[in-house]
């Protein structure tokens, strides 16, 4: 399977999977940590565990805030 290129704001160029962590890292910066009893879990892996439709949907509008490049595009950039 290939990978997936974007660019951020910063005309930084991103795989999928390294915006994927920036997604998590957002969820976690923005959300409470979840406690219940003695146990704690990250906010985006509780989502994801939790309720798996929500975090891809969540995750898919968060990657479409970035341009996703064409392999002409990433071509250029070199």
């Amino acid at each position: 399977m290939n990978e997936t290129f974007y660019r951020d704001d910063n005309g930084d160029i991103l795989t999928e999977s390294e915006l994927n962590e920036r997604f998590d890292d957002m969820l976690d910066e923005v959300y409470d940590e979840l406690r219940i009893g003695g146990l704690s879990w990250a906010p985006s892996v509780a989502l994801e565990r939790l309720d798996p439709v929500a975090y891809r949907v969540s995750r898919s509008d968060f990657l479409s805030e970035f341009e996703e490049l064409t392999e002409d595009e990433l071509s250029d950039e070199d």
